[in-house]
């Protein structure tokens, strides 16, 4: 081989590496972010808030009007869901999460769920998806409930999500 060819075959060496190296962070990533949501789930449906708060991204934490009106609005939802009888059949990853970069150095990702929840007998599916929020020099995520999410919140609460990015539709139907 000739040394033009002997650098280029060690530069793709190099960019294949760095590719599988990328691959595997973002699954582990995608492990970390699924146990966190299943962690929040069995959150939700044992009435712990200090536990939902502690994965609530701070940023929605302070436009709800501090830790005290949050803990305070997550307990009339818990109470709503319970006088309810929400319950939860089953709780799905439909798709594997994806991960974006964003303009200020924060990472994001979109975790899709799919869920059978009964209400008073009658049992409806649920497509949604959590958005996470990863703090540049931070190993930890926070969250913020896709069903929730309007355009005008995301630019306000995550101004630097990437603009070009779709978020998945929100689907509910009676089973």
């Amino acid at each position: 081989m000739r040394p033009i060819q002997i650098s280029l075959a060690i530069a793709i060496l190099v960019l294949q590496a760095i590719w599988i190296e990328h691959c595997a962070a973002d699954t582990a990533e995608a492990t970390t972010v699924q146990n966190d949501v299943r962690s929040m789930m069995e959150a939700l449906y044992k009435g712990d808030v200090n536990a939902l708060l502690a994965f609530t991204y701070p940023g929605l934490v302070t436009a709800l009007g501090g830790e005290d009106a949050a803990k305070a609005r997550l307990r009339a939802f818990l109470l709503q869901t319970n006088d309810l009888g929400v319950a939860v059949e089953a709780f799905s990853f439909p798709e594997a999460p994806t991960f974006l970069e964003g303009k200020m150095g924060r990472r994001f990702a979109v975790i899709p769920t799919r869920s059978i929840i009964v209400v008073k007998g009658q049992r409806i599916e649920s497509e949604s998806y959590l958005l996470g929020v990863k703090e540049p020099g931070s190993s930890r995520w926070t969250y913020v409930d896709g069903s929730r999410v309007t355009p005008d919140m995301l630019a306000s609460l995550l101004p630097d999500f990437p603009s070009g990015y779709t978020l998945p539709l929100i689907s509910r139907r009676q089973l």
